[in-house]
């Protein structure tokens, strides 16, 4: 494992800086109540996730978020067990990519699940540059986290946390053509390999017309693939107008 130096992801030798704007810093934020939810909902039996916390600190939530937290997670692992354990895919290599994954901690949860074969299974995280950092930061410096990946490394030029399975990386999905794709192939990435797409609370945040070409890649490049997409929907229930009110407040906050 290399040796992590702090950086700014802000210095003139990272890419991104340019051409990700601080308008940006709302939908950035999001990642933090996401985590923030995730370890309350764990904190009270919502939620089975011994690393959550590794990530972040404890705030109480409401019993609305916490369930809201609890369907939202149990939704997106049966998919991703049933993916790995169907007849399609069962004991043959797969991939799993996840878009603006976070301080999401899918990964490790699954590592700890014996009736999958994870050794067969590539993991792909991409973020923008700054959660990229903090989150490879953390894995990097956590014995419990880092023991589980092998031949780790991380680059704080290029942004990129590789492993032997799990790879974790920067960059913009508005420019998924010509950033993310290249990455992806450089990682690893086969296109005739069995693959599942997530993009969990993260589409919405993305113009439609580049979320089509996400799509049309995905669905014109890759062999067999299957995308999971989960995103907030019925803004004038009860959980939609709380949800509004969490992300206006980080909104807020930034103006």
């Amino acid at each position: 494992m290399s040796d992590i130096k702090p950086r700014s992801p802000f210095s003139s030798q990272d890419s991104f800086s340019e051409r990700i704007s601080d308008s940006d810093k709302p939908v950035k934020d999001t990642f933090q109540d996401a985590l923030s939810s995730r370890c309350s909902a764990a904190s009270k039996g919502y939620l089975v996730d011994p690393y959550v916390s590794l990530f972040g600190l404890f705030q109480k939530k409401t019993p609305m978020i916490n369930r809201g937290t609890y369907i939202r997670t149990r939704a997106v692992d049966d998919l991703v067990h049933k993916f790995l354990t169907s007849g399609v895919t069962k004991s043959q290599n797969t991939q799993i990519i996840s878009f603006g994954a976070g301080m999401d901690t899918r990964y490790f949860n699954l590592l700890d699940d014996k009736s999958l074969e994870m050794d067969k299974v590539s993991y792909f995280e991409v973020d923008f540059p700054e959660i990229v950092q903090q989150k490879s930061q953390i894995i990097s410096k956590n014995p419990e986290l880092n023991s589980k990946l092998l031949n780790l490394d991380f680059d704080p030029v290029s942004c990129i946390l590789n492993s032997q399975h799990f790879k974790l990386f920067a960059g913009d999905l508005r420019l998924f053509n010509e950033e993310l794709v290249p990455k992806l192939i450089s990682l690893g990435f086969d296109s005739s390999t069995p693959s599942l797409f997530i993009a969990e609370c993260v589409f919405v945040y993305i113009e439609p017309e580049k979320v089509d070409e996400i799509l049309k890649w995905i669905s014109s490049s890759t062999t067999f693939s299957v995308m999971v997409s989960y995103e907030q929907v019925l803004s004038n229930s009860s959980f939609g107008k709380m949800m509004i009110s969490n992300l206006q407040v980080s909104i807020d906050s930034y103006l």
